[in-house]
């Protein structure tokens, strides 16, 4: 099994709306826009989601929540072991993830 992290980089605007918008209450992630059906599976993934309601009535995942962990370039340079970390931890308790995995052969 491997580890893996998603870094998403800015557009030429600076900006990472393309992929995430952060929201008064929560923070939105467009899986849909910028992953294949194989990653996107391996989003909020995790066999025993703690969720909850924000302000604005959506759903929301609390803690660790998707085996990849998706985070921002401008984040991920201001404590890039942190985030590595977080990989790292969902490798070696893969188990607590629905984990999608597509075989070529």
């Amino acid at each position: 099994m491997n580890a893996v992290l998603a870094v998403v980089l800015p557009d030429r605007n600076g900006r990472y709306d393309y992929a995430v918008n952060q929201y008064d209450c929560h923070r939105g992630i467009h899986t849909d826009r910028f992953f294949s059906n194989n990653k996107e599976k391996n989003m909020f993934n995790i066999k025993k989601p703690e969720t909850g309601s924000c302000k604005c009535g959506c759903q929301v995942y609390h803690g660790v929540c998707s085996y990849i962990p998706l985070v921002t370039w401008a984040d991920f340079i201001k404590d890039h072991g942190r985030f590595i970390r977080m990989a790292l931890d969902n490798k070696e308790n893969w188990e607590s993830f629905n984990i999608c995995k597509k075989l070529e052969g």
